[in-house]
């Protein structure tokens, strides 16, 4: 499962945007898995909580869902998904429910966090 994220038409074009951002994460994928959802927010900061986005609250809402269809997240970019310590507030509740998450960050290249080595 994908997610990505863009903030205003007016600085980023979102068809690119998701496109870039979902290239990159089926690089992530690639050896794992294949991306069979997407959730994507546009319009939306990424100081905003998971909960406040509409897609990201909708990805958090199915996590419970045993007949979902995925089993992993993939981030194409860290920091439009995440901000400040919003991964550490969602990474319990990613774990609790047996995900895995995998995120690529500008900076650093791919990474693969430690809830990432194996896949469900």
């Amino acid at each position: 499962m994908f997610y990505g994220r863009v903030l205003t038409e007016d600085w980023q074009d979102p068809v690119t945007s998701r496109a870039r951002q979902r290239e990159q994460a089926g690089a992530l994928a690639r050896g794992h898995g294949v991306i069979v959802a997407e959730f994507f927010d546009v319009g939306e900061s990424r100081s905003v909580a998971w909960a406040r986005r509409p897609q990201a609250a909708a990805l958090l809402a199915q996590l419970a869902d045993p007949c979902r269809g995925w089993d992993a997240i993939v981030v194409g970019e860290y920091e439009r998904a995440f901000y400040g310590a919003q991964y550490a507030s969602v990474a319990p509740l990613l774990e609790h429910y047996g995900f895995s998450c995998g995120c690529r960050r500008r900076a650093a290249g791919l990474t693969l966090p430690p809830s990432m080595t194996s896949a469900r």
